[in-house]
């Protein structure tokens, strides 16, 4: 079984609430994103140090202390209060809150926009144009999913479990 991304912004959950009072959790359990991702997003960009980056659908701020490790300043975008709350401080991460499809950024104020398991739960049309507003001419857009290896036995039950769980919460909503 695969997820259609393609009608995930047809879903009966609000995304805006769907992690609320899940905060702490996400944070301890979310899967922690390769270095070899980072550095690819980073490839051929100027230095980090010298990057502002706006992580879209932020949540606890995984992703963006991952960039904000290697020097980049990020803005960590995220509507839900609960997952502002719940993330570890970071230096060069501030988290503000807002929607992909209303930033709260300036027009070209960034050199880099992310989202980390996050894309799914926009509106594509308004997000890519958001997204498009907030970036300087030369920034770059990097969406990264993490997607389990459906060949090994435990990634392939876990998935079939995710989405056993996630059919059972649709229903209740």
């Amino acid at each position: 079984m695969s997820f259609d991304f393609s009608t995930a912004s047809d879903l009966t959950t609000n995304p805006l609430s769907y992690f609320s009072d899940l905060g702490e959790d996400y944070e301890k359990y979310r899967p922690i994103h390769p270095a070899s991702a980072i550095n690819t997003i980073l490839s051929a960009l100027s230095s980090p140090t010298r990057l502002v980056a706006a992580d879209v659908g932020a949540g606890t701020g995984i992703g963006a202390r991952l960039l904000a490790d290697r020097g980049v300043q990020v803005m960590a975008i995220e509507p839900n209060t609960d997952m502002r709350m719940a993330a570890t401080p970071h230096g060069r991460v501030e988290f503000l809150a807002g929607t992909a499809e209303q930033i709260p950024l300036q027009t070209a104020s960034v050199d880099l926009v992310t989202s980390f398991q996050a894309f799914h739960w926009f509106d594509f049309t308004k997000s890519l144009q958001e997204f498009r507003r907030i970036l300087k001419p030369s920034g770059r857009l990097a969406l990264v999913w993490s997607l389990w290896d459906q060949t090994d036995a435990a990634s392939k039950e876990y998935t079939r479990l995710i989405f056993e769980a996630s059919k059972d919460l649709e229903r209740q909503a």
